[in-house]
């Protein structure tokens, strides 16, 4: 999947070019540590080795936060954690650093009100989202526009900046000759013959409609180019029970194209059909696709693209130099899916916005016969497209163009005192919303005092049960201070200040927190301290 494999590439060149002291991970569970330790180990092992990785859980981020100066954070969307994220920050951080996450796909239907989320006035100018590919741009740009437009709002959102995807060149053989000559005699083809190479999710609904392809061949056999040159291979993921690869070999055959579906193929596999390829093409027309990871792979290994003028594709093919583009025409109005989009499986909507999509079949065929019949042009555009990939492309490249965005983001000049108290709209005020539900709610002004149990555990004849859950939120030594406190009666309020300064004396991360009645609630309810 495109998203994973762009995400562990960011990571893998952000270490290796090690621009900073120490990365921190947060993760949501401790499995998820183990297994990103794991990886860690297998990958930079001695930066493992010398502590330059922090792997937390979620739950630990106030902490962290107001301990560490973080210089950014960076997340591997920029829909899911980024206003959340940003309003712990708000509240517990030490220094507002930027907050950033890239586009993948950008067209669920549940994503738009996560995009709302972005527009709030703790929205600082520091956050940004990172848009791969100009349509990604603009997409983010009117989706803002249309929230404030639909509800009368003037709020700030995060800034869009423009960075593309890369590309991991070594994951590449640096000369296809010898591994081209080995696939083309396994797919019983000689080097006259023409392949026409497609790599996607084989299924109708996803990425792309392929029949189109299809038609754009019958074009050339009814115009009389020879059929028994060209050799179609389709390669992607195959969803069991998809019936699009039968549809697909049924239309070729009816048309004398010969086709062949590699399903699911592994990297070695992968690298073997680009390099025994002629001609890369990828039609694509879905809502799905923001990118186009596969045209960058095709570039690298030199081969000429013939790709759809859609979404980030136009990034990525200079039209006439390292490929052709082929126009397309969509809907002006979707009305009917708009308002269906939300009750409807999100492929649904993308299969209906897709065939309402057009690539226009003429003008692929056109791009076809250019390409099939001309293999000096085929050579020199795969060439400059080889070393547009490597100049453009590769991840160290990108690496440093965040590196640039981050410290242009860290200079933005921010009033953090003045976000901290700015509450996110879109948050649970659970203690205000369901406070209806006890019988009464915790006052400054109620008494407390140790009991038996408090004394027992504070004089340490007791230890208390602290569940995994929250022991970041209930530490030992807060609590039995708390309970060195409640030797005697004394106000909630009091009992709270006096945490509260016991916290920051420490110089503990729970220095930051605006209250600790969480700890004196549960010293209650465990009975370790008592109304007096």
């Amino acid at each position: 999947m495109g998203r994973s494999v762009a995400n562990e590439g960011f990571l893998r060149a952000l270490l290796a070019a090690d621009p900073f002291g120490a990365y921190h991970f947060y993760l949501s569970d401790a499995r998820q540590l183990e297994i990103l330790q794991d990886r860690l180990a297998g990958t930079f092992p001695d930066m493992l080795a010398a502590g330059r990785f922090v792997l937390e859980t979620q739950s630990i981020l106030p902490r962290a936060l107001s301990t560490h100066e973080f210089h950014c954070f960076h997340l591997s969307d920029c829909l899911l954690h980024n206003a959340p994220l940003a309003a712990l920050r708000n509240r517990y951080a030490r220094h507002c650093m930027p907050i950033t996450g890239c586009t993948h796909t950008l067209s669920y239907a549940r994503y738009m009100p996560m995009f709302f989320g972005h527009l709030w006035q703790g929205c600082c100018p520091r956050d940004a989202v990172i848009a791969t590919s100009r349509a990604a741009e603009g997409m983010v740009s009117r989706v803002y526009a249309h929230f404030r437009e639909g509800y009368g709002v003037s709020l700030p959102a995060p800034q869009i900046a423009r960075i593309p995807l890369g590309i991991d060149a070594g994951a590449f053989p640096a000369e296809r000759e010898p591994l081209r000559a080995q696939v083309r005699a396994s797919l019983g083809l000689g080097e006259d013959a023409v392949l026409l190479l497609v790599f996607a999710r084989v299924s109708h609904y996803s990425k792309m409609d392929l029949l189109p392809l299809l038609r754009a061949l019958q074009r050339l056999a009814l115009g009389g180019m020879p059929m028994q040159s060209l050799h179609l291979v389709v390669a992607g993921q195959i969803q069991p029970g998809d019936s699009t690869p039968q549809v697909l070999a049924g239309l070729a055959r009816s048309l004398g194209v010969s086709l062949q579906t590699v399903g699911n193929p592994d990297d070695g596999t992968r690298n073997g059909l680009y390099a025994a390829a002629d001609i890369f093409v990828s039609p694509v027309d879905n809502m799905q696709e923001t990118f186009g990871l596969t045209l960058l792979e095709a570039g690298l290994m030199g081969l000429p693209v013939i790709a759809s003028d859609y979404d980030g594709y136009r990034d990525l093919v200079l039209d006439g130099e390292t490929g052709i583009l082929v126009p397309t025409l969509g809907p002006a109005d979707t009305a009917d899916l708009d308002v269906m989009a939300p009750l409807a499986f999100d492929t649904a909507t993308h299969l209906g916005m897709a065939q309402r999509t057009v690539v226009d079949v003429p003008a692929l065929a056109v791009a076809l016969r250019r390409l099939v019949t001309d293999r000096t042009l085929r050579l020199s555009m795969g060439e400059r497209a080889r070393t547009h990939v490597r100049a453009r492309y590769d991840w160290p490249v990108i690496i440093g163009q965040h590196l640039e965005l981050w410290d242009r983001l860290h200079a933005e000049p921010v009033d953090a005192e003045a976000l901290r108290s700015v509450r996110h709209p879109l948050q649970t005020a659970y203690g205000e919303i369901f406070g209806g539900y006890p019988t009464e709610r915790l006052d400054g002004g109620m008494r407390v005092v140790w009991s038996t149990v408090g004394e027992a555990v504070y004089r340490g004849r007791e230890k208390p049960v602290i569940y995994e859950g929250i022991a970041h939120l209930v530490a030992p030594d807060h609590l039995g201070f708390m309970l060195f406190c409640a030797r005697k009666p004394l106000t909630v309020a009091a009992l709270n200040e006096m945490l509260l300064q016991h916290v920051r004396d420490a110089g503990t991360a729970a220095g930051a927190m605006q209250t600790m009645e969480h700890v004196i609630l549960w010293a209650l309810k465990h009975d370790m301290l008592e109304r007096a």
